[in-house]
C-alpha cells in the first residue's frame, strides 16, 4: 500500500503530498482508518513484528569469544525460524568490519550480550568483569 503520511525533519507526520485526495476528505480519513486498522489486526494475531535493527547496523557485542571486550559488529541480516508452531526466534547475522569475526546470535541476547549502542555495551562488560554490585 501507498505511504499515506510524510516525515518532517523534527520526526512529527503529516499528510502525504502525493494524496489521490484531500488531506481532510473523508476518503482520505477512511484510508487512513483502514491502513491502521489492518496493522492493529497483524498486531493483535502477533503477526506484526517490530525489529530491533536493521540491516548495515552497528551492534555492540560482549560475547565470550571476544576477548577484546566490547566488539563492533554490523547486522548482515537478520531471519526468523520456527522450530515448532509455537517457538519462533528471530536471530541478528553479524559481521566484523575486518571480517575476522561473524556469526549469528539470537535477538533475545540483547541487553545481555549484544546492545544497540557503545555505551551500554561497555557499561555490561564492566559490571560482568567487577561482579554484580559493578565493582
Amino acid at each position: 500500500m501507498e505511504r499515506l503520511t510524510k516525515i518532517y525533519k523534527d520526526g512529527t507526520h503529516g499528510a502525504s503530498d502525493n494524496l489521490p485526495c484531500g488531506e481532510n476528505s473523508y476518503n482520505y480519513k477512511n484510508l487512513l482508518i483502514e491502513k491502521l486498522g489492518k496493522y492493529e489486526d497483524l498486531e493483535e494475531q502477533d503477526r506484526l513484528i517490530k525489529l530491533p535493527c536493521k540491516v548495515g547496523d552497528k551492534i555492540y557485542s560482549i560475547y565470550r569469544c571476544f576477548d577484546d571486550g566490547v566488539q563492533e559488529l554490523i547486522v548482515k541480516g537478520i531471519h526468523m525460524h520456527s522450530y515448532t508452531t509455537t517457538k519462533t526466534m528471530l536471530f541478528i547475522e553479524f559481521e566484523s568490519d575486518d571480517q575476522r569475526c561473524c556469526g549469528k546470535l539470537r535477538a533475545e541476547e540483547l541487553g545481555r550480550t549484544l546492545f544497540l549502542a557503545k555505551g551500554e555495551a561497555e557499561e555490561k562488560l564492566k559490571e560482568l568483569r567487577g561482579g554484580k554490585n559493578g565493582k
